[in-house]
């Protein structure tokens, strides 16, 4: 038995369309603040806390539309539940809880699964109160999900529910000293209602309480004060009714001991036993995680116990069918070196028996841990203003070498993605230096403050990052180097470019209009090349076009090019007298600087050298560069190809001011941070 899907309607950010959420073992719920990840593991709280007050829906819980603040006269909110049952013939869980819920179980299709359907339904009504009158029922739905729910189709829930379904809840902020009291719905409770306690520890327990008793009463000090409120209560009685006054240090009843346990740890910085309360809040907050997987533990262990022989160590009690674990927030104040373990340790919950876990979470570092296919991401609808859900468009399980790029390129190298407010896909690490600079000179914000990510390919598979993004209503921009020259550029480029735009659903007769407003017949880089006058206005045309839908390019080369052609002197100023590219002449090796200082020209043979490494061909010839670009290569070779490029940006642009940094005043960088600032204004 596990939970298969959760529908949300009406309930606090989810407007009256709602939202249906499907589950796995292990689901981890990711999105901004406010998107509604804390409102759906509420709407689970709502239907199966042990705790009454928990369940109980209040006004706050009923969704307000974005025309008006205020509730209707009437308002009707719904959460309903869909249960799977599987594989019967091999789950020993799942018949426990077939006899009880029998009658309500449905058979979704002909020869389909048994699912069970709970709803709860809560009606608000404006009486004239300040909270006004909710009225709300929990009913078994006794049809189909494809068949319209006649009255008779429900059947209210009787109090058994809970004990077949538990839902178990870490919130973000930790408060393990208050699940350490033996009360109802706590993580101790749930544990210690499974204990049968022998009759031997309670004489034992009962016989040391008195003793205690005893010897505190026959302290002096003690006794006088007992004496005190004994004649002061004695004014007061008129009959021998309660009388007697005496202390009582201990209880004798073992149950209303165990409300004062508590978890100590030992030892401290100065030696003592510390109580929970006084440990930090990263140790409480694994505290709370372990306590939970403790119950669990409990129950595996009570499912599988005899519990009618004379010293069973267990009650008669049967544990839950199935337990669902919600953790909020599991990163927060642990070290980075042990969230790996809190994930190991989640996914084993999940696949512990009548287990499922659900995470909510903003950490990075966890998500990247957790498969894709089980993460659901959160956003607010910026028309609406009502919370939505998206699922991961993961390639099809045909075919399983464009899987692995998906997830190896496109999730879990930068799970940081999923959180930013507008992404900027690049080529690499030369991107994720240059733009985060040229986009706060531009914006006049860090990318930080307005929550753009830079996230490098590392490759050319950025039809899984669109597809990524797409999936999860991310808005993004592309930034992708025209490699004009090199094996498959510019032209090359552009087509892969427009084949992905046309896969992911752009107008063909827009997006392929050639200059002269008939649509191209054939996306070849040839064609592209013909469709207009010349080849210049050919590639400045459809570089326009590309630009219209997102996708710009470093031109004509990529960017580290692009940046040193706008700023040579500040690139040649980081290295020492000794460094730089040399010439071979008949006198000897010259420096290159040496030559442009004296304006002498450099030899063919070297410039070719350049061009070839540049171009990464034996075969290049550099057409389409003009002689200043070709030139200027011997400085590619030297720095991008000879350096590492990160760290040759990094120490070139420390020595720019903003006001200096040319590339921020027109061009491709100029263009693509304008559409960055309209993007995120929308």
């Amino acid at each position: 038995m596990r939970l298969a899907r959760l529908k949300v309607e009406n309930f606090r950010c989810f407007g009256p369309d709602g939202v249906t959420l499907s589950f796995d073992e292990l689901t981890a719920l990711i999105g901004a603040n406010g998107s509604g990840k804390t409102a759906l593991l509420a709407a689970l709280q709502k239907m199966f806390s042990p705790v009454d007050t928990e369940r109980l829906v209040k006004k706050s819980d009923f969704h307000c539309s974005k025309q008006s603040d205020e509730l209707q006269s009437s308002t009707r909110l719904l959460i309903e539940t869909v249960f799977e049952f599987g594989d019967l013939q091999n789950s020993n869980i799942a018949h426990e809880s077939i006899p009880a819920l029998f009658e309500h179980l449905v058979v979704q299709e002909v020869n389909g699964a048994l699912i069970l359907r709970v709803r709860l339904v809560a009606e608000w009504n404006d009486d004239g109160s300040a909270d006004g009158d909710i009225d709300q029922h929990l009913y078994y739905v006794t049809c189909a999900e494809s068949e319209e729910i006649q009255d008779e189709d429900l059947r209210p829930v009787r109090g058994s529910l809970r004990s077949i379904i538990q839902f178990l809840y870490v919130p973000a902020i930790r408060n393990p000293t208050s699940q350490l009291r033996n009360i109802s719905g706590t993580l101790l409770y749930r544990m210690m209602r499974c204990v049968r306690i022998a009759d031997q520890t309670r004489d034992e327990i009962a016989e040391a309480s008195q003793a205690i008793t005893e010897t505190f009463r026959k302290d002096a000090g003690i006794d006088t004060v007992c004496s005190c409120i004994k004649n002061e209560w004695s004014q007061y009685l008129y009959t021998k009714r309660f009388s007697n006054v005496d202390f009582k240090c201990a209880f004798d009843d073992i149950e209303r001991q165990l409300d004062q346990i508590d978890i100590c740890f030992s030892p401290a910085e100065d030696g003592r036993v510390c109580s929970s309360h006084e440990i930090g809040d990263g140790l409480r907050s694994l505290l709370h995680i372990t306590l939970a997987n403790a119950v669990l533990d409990v129950y595996t262990k009570l499912r599988h116990a005899k519990t009618n022989e004379e010293d069973a160590v267990w009650t008669d009690v049967h544990p839950p069918t199935l337990t669902i674990v919600a953790v909020e927030e599991p990163e927060n104040h642990i070290a980075p070196q042990l969230l790996g373990k809190t994930v190991e340790n989640l996914l084993l919950m999940a696949r512990k028996e009548g287990a499922q876990v659900v995470v909510a979470s903003h950490s990075a570092s966890i998500i990247k841990r957790i498969e894709p296919k089980n993460i659901r991401h959160f956003w607010i609808d910026p028309v609406t203003h009502t919370g939505s859900v998206s699922i991961l468009d993961l390639p099809s399980s045909e075919s399983p070498e464009e899987m692995y790029k998906f997830i190896a390129n496109a999730i879990t190298a930068y799970p940081e993605l999923y959180f930013a407010k507008l992404v900027v896909l690049c080529e690499g690490a030369s991107e994720q230096v240059i733009l985060p600079r040229v986009l706060s000179t531009i914006g006049g914000h860090s990318i930080d403050a307005a929550e753009i990510a830079v996230v490098p390919l590392g490759g050319r598979h950025v039809n899984h990052f669109w597809r990524l993004l797409q999936s999860l209503k991310i808005p993004f921009i592309t930034l992708l180097d025209l490699d004009n020259g090199r094996d498959g550029g510019c032209f090359g480029r552009i087509k892969y470019a427009i084949d992905q735009l046309l896969q992911y659903g752009k107008d063909q007769s827009s997006l392929l209009r050639k200059p002269d407003g008939t649509v191209l017949s054939a996306v070849t880089a040839e064609e592209l090349q013909k469709s207009a006058a010349d080849e210049s206005t050919a590639l400045e045309y459809w570089l326009k076009r590309l630009e219209d839908n997102g996708v710009f390019y470093s031109a004509p080369l990529d960017v580290d090019f692009l940046m040193l052609e706008a700023m040579p002197s500040a690139y040649k100023s980081i290295l020492d007298a000794n460094e730089g590219p040399v010439d071979a002449r008949k006198g000897g090796r010259v420096k290159i600087r040496e030559l442009e200082g004296k304006r002498k020209k450099i030899t063919k043979k070297r410039i070719i050298t350049a061009v070839k490494a540049t171009l990464k061909s034996d075969k290049a010839s550099g057409d389409g560069y003009t002689d200043e670009q070709k030139a200027l290569m011997i400085w590619y070779e030297y720095f991008f190809l000879g350096r590492g490029k990160p760290s040759v940006h990094v120490a070139a642009l420390s020595n720019v001011r903003d006001e200096d940094l040319v590339v921020c005043k027109e061009g491709v960088l100029r263009r693509l941070s304008e559409r960055a600032a309209s993007m995120l204004c929308k």
